[in-house]
């Protein structure tokens, strides 16, 4: 019977490596006698004989320990200098046969961990090999810890930046002016890098002068200098804008080349370390982001890159805000060009309408006097010219209703005399007769009149609204609601007709495009609610106070 054997098959798994050892000596028994002991006791072992063969092999090998001459040619000494310096995970030994107890100190002081006395003893030299090794095993093992240590600082300290940039990012980007940009900003930085005081500028474009600024934990008796227009030779700030780099101060009060008067700032606000960073776009400083300590601190070179990070996203940020504001600028240029442009419209519509009635329709009223006149002094026997002469009457009769109708379209008198709502209900009823629509009024009655230029793009717009039904709706019946509140005006016009497909009006119909220009002309909006066949409601909304100043802006 074949017993079974008890040792374990190894073969496919493989052994752990040999340790590596460099023996360094120039005397050739000693080395080949250590590297036979060495190698007998498991270790892959290189022997060397010069300084310059021993860099080499370490250059290129990992070893785990190294046996030096100390009185090798050379240097020894200068052999475990560079190891200590260049290769601090490689244990050292020295082995020396004259060498006085000061050289094997000053070997030790050097990093060399244990010494040999030549002869070297086969187990004392295995003893302190292994000692070395395992110090050099402990040595690895600590610079393992530490540089995980280090990761995960690094990992703490990324993800901190990462949470703040994104912190910034997120607030800056839901900023609607370039102030409030800078103030949230400036609020997230200063507390990010826990510093005492922050002021953050916006310059021109030459960088001479600020546009704005932030200031926070300044006393209000600096604010006068840190925020004057000129940026001040000086002081950091021009620093910062001339060199477009980050500028670290450790010690303002040691600064020589600061200007008096800033000098005060930094004696009265007990400023010391101070960092400064140019908020930049494609090479070019829009906003200067300053930032102090009242006590010395240690500026870490992250933190500077950090900062760097933070101008960036502030840099992004400004853009589109200066770029929302100049948009916003042009926004009320167009609205205070179109009031006037209305303005004028009416104006001259005021005027013709005038000239109508006072040269044209009294004229033609005169006309209609004098055929009267003939009319009635012709003979009886006259009547083939009475008929012509009635014709030409019932003709002027008609032209003088087609000039008052055409004076009322141009510009109703009563909206002038007596305000919106008496000439809706004319324009109503002149609608009804014309066309046969029935026209119903809700909730119109004012308390007061509203402001002339509300009235005049209310009426338009309703004036608009009727003809659009007339010409394309087909309805039967339209409701007209008008509402006032303390801060807007709302008209509703709603009809039954056909309808029609609401996308047509963002396109941009011609009726419908009229109504919405001069409601956005005093900060208003139409909206259009419509679906075919099932008719059309049209949403007028004028603020009052928007409109106030788009007027005030004209004047």
């Amino acid at each position: 019977m074949i017993k079974p054997s008890l040792s374990v098959e190894t073969r496919g798994v493989p052994s752990p490596p040999r340790e590596r050892i460099l023996v360094v000596d120039d005397d050739e028994a000693v080395r080949s006698s250590v590297q036979a002991v060495l190698e007998k006791t498991g270790f892959d072992v290189d022997a060397v004989t010069t300084v310059a063969d021993a860099l080499d092999r370490l250059w290129g090998g990992s070893y785990s320990l190294v046996l030096v001459d100390l009185r090798l040619p050379g240097g020894g000494m200068t052999l475990l200098a560079d190891i200590q310096k260049k290769y601090p995970q490689v244990a050292t030994i020295v082995m020396t046969g004259y060498a006085s107890m000061e050289s094997t100190i000053e070997a030790i002081r050097l990093g060399a961990y244990d010494y040999l006395v030549k002869p070297v003893h086969p187990e004392m030299l295995r003893l302190a090999v292994r000692h070395g090794l395992d110090r050099a095993r402990l040595v690895q093992g600590q610079q393992l810890v530490d540089a995980l240590q280090h990761s995960e600082t690094a990992l703490r300290r990324t993800n901190a930046d990462l949470l703040a940039l994104q912190t910034i990012s997120r607030s800056v980007s839901r900023s609607d002016s370039v102030e409030r940009l800078l103030d949230d900003a400036l609020d997230k930085v200063v507390n990010v890098l826990g510093v005492d005081v922050g002021i953050a500028s916006v310059v021109d474009q030459i960088g001479q002068n600020r546009i704005t600024s932030a200031l926070r934990g300044v006393q209000p008796a600096s604010r006068a200098f840190l925020t004057r227009k000129r940026i001040a030779a000086g002081t950091p700030a021009k620093r910062v804008v001339s060199a477009q780099e980050p500028i670290v101060i450790d010690d303002l009060t040691r600064q020589v080349d600061l200007s008096p008067l800033f000098r005060e700032v930094v004696a009265r606000e007990h400023l010391v370390t101070y960092i400064g960073a140019p908020v930049k776009s494609r090479g070019r400083v829009l906003a200067v982001l300053e930032l102090a300590s009242r006590t010395p601190r240690v500026v870490h070179p992250d933190e500077t890159r950090l900062l760097e990070l933070i101008s960036g996203q502030i840099a992004t940020a400004l853009e589109n805000a200066q770029l929302v504001e100049r948009l916003r600028e042009r926004e009320s240029e167009l609205q205070q060009l179109s009031v006037r442009v209305l303005n004028a419209q009416e104006e001259e519509r005021r005027r013709i309408s005038h000239d109508l009635h006072d040269e044209t329709a009294q004229s033609l009223t005169t006309l209609k006097l004098m055929i009267d006149m003939i009319k009635q002094a012709l003979p009886s026997d006259q009547e083939d010219v009475r008929r012509l002469v009635e014709e030409v009457e019932a003709s002027v009769r008609q032209t003088l209703q087609g000039i008052r109708r055409l004076i009322a379209d141009l510009r109703p008198p009563m909206l002038d005399d007596f305000g919106l709502v008496p000439t809706l209900k004319w324009l109503v009823h002149g609608f009804t007769q014309r066309y046969g629509i029935r026209v119903e009024l809700h909730n119109v009655h004012l308390l007061r009149r509203l402001p002339v230029e509300v009235e005049t793009v209310l009426y338009r717009a309703v004036q608009e609204a009727l003809a659009n039904v007339a010409k394309h709706a087909r309805a039967g019946l339209v409701n007209i609601s008008l509402e006032r509140t303390a801060e807007r005006v709302v008209v509703i016009v709603r009809d039954d007709g056909i309808g029609f497909d609401d996308r047509r009006s963002r396109r941009g119909a011609f009726g419908l495009l009229g109504i919405r220009e001069r409601l956005a002309a005093l900060g208003g909006s139409l909206s259009v609610d419509s679906q075919r066949g099932r008719g059309a409601t049209l949403t007028m909304v004028l603020p009052l106070k928007a409109h106030s100043a788009a007027v005030a802006a004209t004047v």
